[in-house]
């Protein structure tokens, strides 16, 4: 990530944004371990977008009034961004969407696990995290909640954390885990289903969920 520092004004509003970014990054990551997976992915999508908008903040930029990662994402990158995965980007926006199930147009469909998304928002967190520092005008260092919360090897953080803890990202994916489709069929109707299975971790965040078969 290109380095950039920041003082004042500037830096106390960046941080501000990472504490909420850390805030909702845990309720996320506690919600996917319990299982709600439909809260956790938009809870995660918000988590990730305050992390681009601190970014944001710290590169200038201005904070868009937006919630789409992917556009946040995307005017990022001439700017700097350590790479993310856009199919789970793209699958953040899906996800968030569920907020209002009767806006959801014809068509939309959408397929989650447990272990893929909370394996990729540790992983994606962590890319963006790694590039923040807080410090002090005199040299010294500035602990967030966050640092602490690792420090302490706090469950919340570490459980199942493959990517800031010596979990295995591998391990997730053992044993038949949690998983949830939705669509809205032709008619306007929502099929949902909530089922355990094995999966794989095999990068691709956009499988057709509930797939209508032969008429």
């Amino acid at each position: 990530m290109l380095q950039v520092s920041q003082s004042g004004a500037t830096a106390i509003r960046a941080m501000q944004w990472v504490t909420w970014a850390d805030q909702d990054y845990l309720c996320a990551r506690t919600l996917l371990r319990t299982g709600s997976l439909v809260q956790g992915a938009s809870l995660s999508n918000t988590a990730i977008e305050r992390y681009l908008k601190a970014i944001h903040v710290i590169r200038g930029l201005g904070v868009p009034h937006i919630h789409d990662v992917v556009r946040l994402y995307e005017s990022l990158k001439s700017s700097g961004i350590p790479p993310l995965s856009e199919s789970y980007l793209r699958t953040l926006v899906k996800a968030y969407k569920m907020r209002y199930p009767d806006d959801l147009e014809v068509g939309f469909n959408i397929a989650l696990n447990q272990p893929q998304m909370l394996a990729e928002l540790d992983s994606s967190t962590n890319a963006i995290r790694k590039g923040f520092g807080f410090g002090k005008a005199d040299g010294g260092a500035v602990k967030t909640k966050f640092d602490l919360l690792r420090e302490k090897n706090a469950v919340q953080l570490m459980e199942r954390n493959s990517a800031f803890s010596e979990h295995k990202r591998a391990e997730l994916f053992v044993n038949p885990v949690r998983c949830y489709e939705i669509r809205v069929t032709p008619h306007g109707s929502i099929f949902d289903a909530e089922y355990e299975a094995y999966v794989k971790d095999d990068g691709n965040f956009e499988r057709e969920a509930l797939s209508p078969g032969p008429s």
